[in-house]
């Protein structure tokens, strides 16, 4: 019985030790190294308290083993932990040495590509050529040229565009892009990926010269007849002293200049090119900072401080300054001047010569549509050079600056050639007519006959006006003074003695006299616009042999009708 109990135990102690040990089997690779929870051999106290000591026989009788605590696994063996642990370090090693490897051979494979293919953060002309080819960055190149245009910027805010495509503009790969790969370092790739290297830049190389000159010269800035040309600084006489008045730049622009600066802008692919600061316009000769004219301002205030600006009409002027008198100067060796009147008096004389009309030839247009020239006559302006001369000797003197006409003794309608204006008689001595113009409209025309082309009775020609009218009136030819005899003794009248009594006055006699209804004085001599009833007809060549002592004879009716129309000093020109 008691044997049966100890088989059972044994049996039971047996099966636990068998289950232990595999359980410690299975886990001991995981648990190599690990710490007991106690000593591994347990001692007879510890095996013999888990039998019944009444059932089991004596701890001598039973054989001695090592049984390990249920749940703590076995520690291993020594030698077998090292094996292991060099079989780990080992494929660790492997692992990392393959990594390595792999990492080796991405790095120098994509240094191979970065020997043909731009690197990271490429830029060219503000574009991104990472990764692509010298290939492909030629002809990305081109085609931003294409799509480029040069704007051209001028004076007096002018802007035009000039594109490449009109200049032949293009970028011809010359080993530019090339140099720019190489300079990349495709072996140190990968400093690129963590910085921006400075953008490069590759410039058009070529254009087409004819072309280019070709689209400049539609520029409209380069139109001659468009552009104003600089005007020098100059001396003007500003509250009594001479100034010198800025140059003006103008818009003129040196054509070899304009080509120059835009070839230069489109090879360089400048957005812009400003052609005042390129200094392609003209530029004045005479600019304010000019020392000769700096000398002659401080000259001219010292003798010449006046100025005098002529007007003849609305739109004609000319000025008298100090440019022009300090010529009238005569320096001593210490330059201290004295006005030469001389020398101002020939100017003045110059100046009357400029402007005076009286006599002079003018050509017009005549009412019949033909172009007439006249000379002689008294009609016209005429310069009174001594009121001048005054004038200006007192201009230099109180340092005058005035604006005003000459002074003139004798004036006109206009400053013209027709000096006189839209308002005048005109007498056609080969066609015997005449008009009447008021203001540029014919109110009268007739025939007239004027004066016998022969014996000094030919009527003058020349530009008058009308100095006198009157109704009636009587004309007459060449007077002659007569002195009649004295009185002598009459035989017949021994009673008385005539010679004693009063000599008789002269008296003048005329060669002939004509009465008329209605006389326009013309000309001083005496010849007029008068009625001629006395005249069959008038017109044709009826002057030839019935010509008047020099007057113009119209019928009765157009003289009436003329002479309640003309006004005093309206002019009249009598041409051939």
């Amino acid at each position: 019985m008691a044997a049966g109990k100890h088989a059972k135990k044994k049996k039971a102690l047996s099966q636990k030790q068998e289950l232990t040990t595999e359980t410690g089997t299975q886990s001991s690779e995981s648990a190599v190294g690990a710490t007991p929870l106690v000593g591994a051999v347990a001692d007879e106290a510890a095996v013999t308290s888990f039998v019944d000591d009444s059932v089991l026989p004596s701890s001598s009788s039973l054989p001695r083993f090592e049984l390990p605590v249920i749940g703590v696994p076995p520690q291993p063996d020594e030698s077998e932990f090292l094996i292991k642990k060099k079989k780990s370090h080992k494929a660790l090693w492997v692992t990392l040495i393959s990594i390595f490897v792999v990492l080796v051979g991405l790095y120098v494979g994509a240094s191979v590509y970065f020997m043909s293919h731009f690197g990271f953060n490429t830029i060219i002309n503000d574009v991104d050529y990472s990764f692509k080819t010298v290939s492909d960055v030629n002809v990305g190149i081109q085609a931003g040229i294409d799509e480029y245009q040069l704007e051209v910027v001028g004076r007096k805010n002018a802007k035009e565009f000039i594109t490449s495509s009109s200049v032949g503009l293009a970028y011809k790969p010359d080993g530019k892009v090339e140099e720019l790969l190489e300079a990349q370092e495709p072996f140190l790739w990968i400093k690129r990926v963590f910085s921006q290297p400075a953008a490069q830049t590759v410039l058009p190389n070529t254009l087409d010269r004819t072309k280019l000159k070709s689209a400049v010269d539609k520029l409209k800035l380069m139109n001659p007849d468009a552009a104003e040309e600089p005007v020098d600084a100059y001396l003007e006489f500003v509250d009594a002293a001479y100034v010198v008045h800025p140059d003006e730049p103008g818009t003129a622009v040196i054509p070899e200049t304009v080509y120059e600066v835009i070839s230069d802008a489109l090879l360089a692919a400048a957005p812009t090119v400003d052609l005042h600061e390129k200094d392609a316009y003209v530029k004045p000769s005479i600019d304010a900072e000019n020392q000769e004219l700096l000398d002659k301002m401080n000259r001219y205030n010292t003798y010449a401080r006046f100025s005098i600006t002529y007007t003849f009409g609305a739109d004609k002027t000319e000025v008298l300054g100090g440019e022009t008198a300090i010529e009238w100067y005569d320096f001593d060796e210490d330059g201290n001047g004295t006005l030469n009147q001389d020398k101002l008096i020939a100017w003045v004389a110059a100046f009357a010569e400029r402007h005076n009309t009286v006599g002079r030839e003018r050509t017009f247009t005549t009412n019949y549509g033909t172009e007439a020239t006249v000379s002689g006559g008294e009609y016209g302006w005429r310069l009174d050079q001594d009121a001048e001369i005054d004038a200006i000797n007192t201009a230099i003197t109180e340092h005058l600056s005035e604006t005003r006409d000459p002074y003139f003794s004798r004036t006109a309608a206009v400053h013209e050639a027709a000096d006189w204006g839209n308002t005048y008689v005109e007498v056609s001595i080969a066609t015997q007519h005449m008009y009447y113009v008021k203001d540029g409209e014919i109110l009268l025309e007739s025939d007239v006959v004027t004066g016998a082309p022969y014996g000094g009775r030919a009527t003058p020609t020349g530009v008058w006006w009308i100095s006198e009218k009157s109704s009636p009136a009587v004309l007459r030819g060449p007077a002659t003074t007569v002195y009649p005899p004295a009185p002598v003794d009459d035989p017949a009248t021994p009673d008385v003695d005539e010679s004693q009594g009063p000599t008789p006055a002269p008296y003048t006699k005329y060669e002939w006299e004509s009465p008329v209804t209605y006389w326009m004085r013309v000309t001083d001599s005496g010849v007029g616009l008068h009625d001629a009833t006395w005249q069959p007809w008038f017109g044709g060549d009826r002057y030839t042999y019935g010509g008047s002592h020099g007057c113009i004879n119209m019928p009765y009716g157009k003289a009436q009708e003329l002479y309640g129309m003309l006004e005093m000093g309206t002019p009249v020109i009598v041409h051939n």
